[in-house]
């Protein structure tokens, strides 16, 4: 993340939830968090953090930019954007 922040900052930023899907780059929960807030640090307009995430939580108040928390799981409410009774389709799809 170092190199990348380097080259371009984002404008936009998004804390994804941690899960097991990162492990293989970074190894453990920590680790890739770490990772993820040098982005999220290096971020010019608004970060988007997603609340059901531990990690991500801890960083509303270290973040100098504007940001909105979204939750995309749960039924207790918590977030800034959430999404409730979606429905998705995909038709003709011809892959």
């Amino acid at each position: 993340m170092d190199f990348l922040v380097s080259i371009a900052k984002p404008h936009i930023g998004v804390f994804t939830a941690i899960d097991s899907v990162h492990s293989e780059q970074f190894g453990n929960p920590a680790e890739i968090a770490r990772e993820e807030v040098k982005m999220l640090k290096n971020t010019l307009e608004i970060g988007f953090l997603n609340a059901n995430d531990m990690y991500a939580m801890q960083l509303k108040d270290q973040l100098h930019i504007d940001y909105l928390t979204y939750q995309t799981e749960g039924s207790d409410i918590t977030a800034d954007l959430y999404f409730k009774d979606e429905l998705f389709y995909l038709a003709d799809f011809k892959g």
